[in-house]
């Protein structure tokens, strides 16, 4: 069953929310190549897809949040730096054995992104509100 995108989900930045739907979108994608059996080639090409849209979403989200000086945001680098690791560590199990069911790779990443946006962007939300400074 794919992620859908909420309104609730919403940061307050059209940018880091256009992200947070773009890495959805790409978690989907993946489940859908396991679901449809599709070669471990184009799941190996998908997962790296995520893993760069993920570490590149991430910089931006912290450069973001540097730029209006969020309280958090140590908190929040730290955060990221804990699940990019989680995220190499399912990696290098899927390089090392393809073949292993796929759908606990997705239920992890589908846990951990909609867990940190739940749990750690919203927090952010009001904030952003308050400063009324797009991402750049």
């Amino acid at each position: 069953m794919p992620i859908e995108w909420k309104a609730s989900l919403s940061v307050g930045d059209f940018a880091l929310d256009r992200d947070h739907q773009q890495l959805i979108g790409i978690m989907n994608n993946f489940m859908d190549a396991v679901v449809k059996n599709h070669a471990l080639e184009e799941r190996g090409r998908v997962l790296n897809d995520l893993l760069l849209y993920t570490k590149n979403h991430f910089q931006k989200e912290e450069a973001y949040l540097q730029q209006i000086d969020y309280p958090g945001l140590a908190a929040h680098q730290e955060a990221h730096a804990a699940l990019m690791r989680q995220v190499f560590e399912f990696r290098m199990k899927f390089l090392l054995n393809p073949d292993q069911p796929s759908q606990d790779l997705f239920a992890f990443l589908n846990h951990w992104l909609i867990n940190h946006i739940i749990k750690m962007d919203l927090q952010y939300r009001e904030f952003v509100s308050a400063t009324a400074t797009p991402i750049r």
